[in-house]
């Protein structure tokens, strides 16, 4: 061991206990047969945090570079720091999203395959999703589609 390193017995002793609980979770789990919905809430967990990071993370650069986007966006009615703790309120919240679309109509499945502007991936499906153009939204979403 490294002799610049000090560590001291009960750490070690807790490093131990916390593993051997995490694998004894992990087997009772596997017992309960319920390891897969156990696996799928911890990914869909991890990939909230990741989300939740990276919109605190976007708006504190636009606050930071003083984005035209958040000028545009705020409402004459209230002021900016009213604009502000609203910002900060959307961003902690996972279950906001974009504002899209999804239905089942075979009318507009049957339109896009005619205009050949359904990719191929979606020929079996009745599914059609539709982005609104908000003022907030990258112009690469509008180039591509």
């Amino acid at each position: 061991m490294n002799p610049s390193i000090e560590v001291y017995d009960t750490e070690i002793v807790n490093v131990i206990k916390q593993l051997h609980k995490s694998r004894r979770d992990i087997w009772k789990i596997t017992q309960d047969g319920k390891l897969d919905t156990h696996s799928r809430r911890q990914h869909m967990t991890s990939r909230r945090d990741q989300k939740m990071t990276r919109r605190k993370r976007g708006l504190q650069h636009m606050i930071n570079t003083k984005d035209k986007v958040l000028n545009d966006c705020k409402p004459q009615e209230i002021t900016w720091d009213e604009y502000m703790k609203d910002c900060e309120k959307i961003v902690v919240i996972s279950e906001l999203h974009s504002d899209e679309w999804s239905s089942e109509d075979e009318n507009l499945a049957n339109n896009e395959k005619n205009l050949e502007k359904r990719p191929e991936r979606l020929d079996k499906s009745n599914s059609v999703i539709k982005i609104h153009e908000k003022k907030w939204k990258s112009t690469r979403v509008w180039e591509n589609s």
